[in-house]
């Protein structure tokens, strides 16, 4: 468990940071939180999903609920308002 804490951290630290004009999330409209992690799908960095909006993809349609594309690959990113 605690290798899994790390390597989450880890992967936290070296993420790379996106700025952004919108201040909520796109499916669950929830304010960006820096204690928070967010992801991207398919190297789209226009949308940025919570861990909670992730899991809601991921058990209900497995597609970016934006483009309809399935998912490839979804990796974590640091968020900064402008």
């Amino acid at each position: 468990m605690w290798l899994f804490r790390i390597k989450q951290y880890f992967r936290k630290l070296c993420a790379r940071t996106l700025c952004t004009k919108d201040t909520y999330t796109p499916l669950l409209n929830d304010h960006y939180n820096k204690n928070t992690t967010y992801y991207i799908i398919n190297g789209n960095t226009s949308h940025i999903y919570n861990t909670e909006e992730l899991y809601k993809i991921y058990t209900t349609s497995r597609q970016d609920p934006f483009t309809r594309e399935p998912i490839r690959s979804h990796e974590i990113v640091n968020v900064r308002i402008k």
